[in-house]
């Protein structure tokens, strides 16, 4: 999606295993990470995703997108609405099919319920809505001495951070967010660093994702690491999102779909046994 989460759902060339955890998924995430579950006519995506390496450098990485599509001719176009906050109006919020937030309206339209109007003066339009959506706060896990990865001109990975098998993952919590938090391990074959257990089996992609109260915290568990190999590379990434499908007041028979999602990632050096 752009994504949402569009983030959360990579496809990666080649083979590929997935294990999602058999603890339900809230509808709400449901929503927001597959849009095969319902017909969309119209979609408004709130984006905000970072790396640990590049968290620092990057000053404003929250983004949205609106648009409709005529299901007829699979046509889209740009869904003009504007986003206010505690009735101040968002600059730059109406009009554009991307673009991206400034800190201040990141910072204000993080952890905030906002009103989102359809800019339209169509007031029959099915695409004409108003309303009132939770966008929960950025998410950012804790790992004070991260180090971002490198690699040799051989490939090899260098200054990777390690993480083992049950080491707490931290993160920000919100008391606001009912719907859980999403943890997803991937391990990537053809990722730098992981070329060496490409040679010796480990070539299909392994992708296991669990759900977990926002609670700010959680274990690396068997759930998250189920064959991911020793020693590989992986791609540590924690989510939260809001999401909500609804009749468009115009045309019942149309559907409309709000998101906000917050995402963070990492690259690790996985150890199954807790280094010396």
């Amino acid at each position: 999606m752009i994504i949402p989460l569009f983030l959360l759902y990579i496809l990666f060339a080649g083979q590929k295993n997935e294990v999602v955890s058999s603890n339900p998924i809230h509808k709400n995430l449901r929503y927001l990470i597959d849009d095969s579950l319902i017909a969309l006519d119209g979609q408004f995506n709130i984006t905000e995703s970072r790396s640990l390496a590049t968290r620092e450098s990057v000053a404003n990485s929250m983004s949205f997108s609106a648009a409709y599509m005529d299901v007829s001719t699979r046509h889209t176009e740009d869904l003009p609405v504007i986003i206010q906050v505690n009735s101040t109006t968002i600059p730059n919020s109406s009009g554009f099919y991307h673009t991206a937030f400034d800190s201040a309206a990141s910072q204000s339209i993080s952890g905030n319920t906002i009103l989102i109007t359809s800019a339209s003066t169509d007031t029959n339009s099915y695409a004409h809505f108003h309303k009132r959506f939770y966008v929960p706060k950025a998410i950012h896990m804790s790992f004070p001495d991260y180090t971002a990865i490198g690699f040799d001109l051989s490939g090899n990975a260098e200054n990777a951070t390690n993480i083992n098998s049950d080491d707490a993952i931290t993160w920000n919590s919100d008391v606001s967010n009912a719907f859980g938090v999403i943890i997803t391990v991937e391990y990537i074959p053809n990722y730098l660093g992981n070329d060496s257990l490409q040679l010796i089996g480990n070539s299909i992609s392994q992708r296991n994702l669990i759900t977990v109260p926002d609670n700010g915290s959680a274990t690396l568990n068997c759930e998250l690491t189920k064959d991911i190999p020793d020693h590989s590379i992986i791609k540590l990434t924690i989510s939260r999102g809001n999401a909500v499908v609804f009749p468009a007041p115009k045309n019942s028979s149309k559907k409309l779909k709000i998101t906000a999602s917050t995402t963070e990632d990492g690259l690790f050096r996985f150890n199954k046994h807790k280094k010396n």
